[in-house]
């Protein structure tokens, strides 16, 4: 299953839009509010890429796997395939 790179691309830029849009401190702006702010920005910028990347993970799947087993000379002694699907979450 092809994951959805265009699902993450925009939940990246919603992420960015909604700490661009975080409002200053109100006056009078110390150094420490401003402090304040910065690290409330980047803590939901953190959380908020966090979840847009493991939602774009946890969409895929893995189908189809096949495998071979083969002995120290190379010869395939044995192999198998699981034809269904399986989530990654």
């Amino acid at each position: 299953m092809a994951l959805d790179i265009t699902a993450l691309k925009g939940a990246i830029k919603a992420a960015f839009e909604k700490a661009k849009e975080t409002p200053p401190p109100p006056p009078p702006v110390t150094k420490e509010a401003a402090a304040a702010v910065q690290a409330l920005v980047l803590d939901t910028l953190a959380g908020d890429l966090a979840a847009a990347i493991e939602a774009y993970v946890i969409q895929g799947s893995i189908d189809d796997v096949q495998v071979s087993v083969t002995n120290s000379g190379g010869t395939v002694i044995g192999s198998g395939k699981q034809s269904n699907s399986s989530k990654l979450k």
